[in-house]
């Protein structure tokens, strides 16, 4: 059984490789619209909208300033060391969100993956269940099923009165 994240990470790799083929990728204008892979350019801003498209990914690890993607099931965004980092997914999403510096909003599907360690702010909207990793961050995750929510926290993990779990932050 192959993991979300091994799942994921196959993708960015897949995403990677189709980038090296299809010209235009790495484009001086960024990202384009539908494009299933948008390399971000070190430093810059970056959208990459592609909803209902499977496996859609965005690379925006490159200290960049504010990254953002839209897609459909299995996509990934990879934001590290940004500034900020918006993405809204469907099921079997991977967002990583490590050490992003003001602010990570992810909206995933169920099954999903969101790395927040480090993160200044990270929150994070789960349409059923999913994995949020959040070591060293400061995270507010609400899960359609909570039950089904797992929230990896190196201090106290807080159930909020509407609901939501907080780590490293109040409710």
């Amino acid at each position: 059984m192959v993991s979300v994240h091994a799942a994921a990470v196959r993708a960015m790799a897949i995403g990677a490789l189709a980038c090296a083929l299809v010209a235009g990728c790495r484009s001086a204008g960024g990202c384009k619209p539908g494009d299933p892979f948008c390399f971000c350019a070190a430093g810059r801003s970056c959208t990459q909208e592609c909803p209902g498209v499977r496996g859609c990914a965005l690379q925006c690890a490159n200290d960049n300033v504010s990254c953002r993607l839209e897609g459909g099931d299995g996509c990934s965004a990879s934001c590290q060391n940004a500034q900020s980092c918006e993405a809204r997914c469907g099921r079997g999403a991977m967002v990583a969100c490590q050490h992003v510096r003001v602010a990570c909003v992810a909206s995933v599907g169920d099954g999903s993956r969101v790395r927040c360690e480090g993160a200044a702010r990270c929150d994070v909207t789960c349409a059923a269940g999913c994995d949020v990793d959040c070591p060293g961050g400061r995270c507010r995750v609400r899960c359609a099923d909570p039950a089904r929510c797992r929230v990896a926290c190196d201090t106290p993990l807080v159930t909020c009165p509407d609901g939501s779990l907080a780590c490293g932050t109040g409710c």
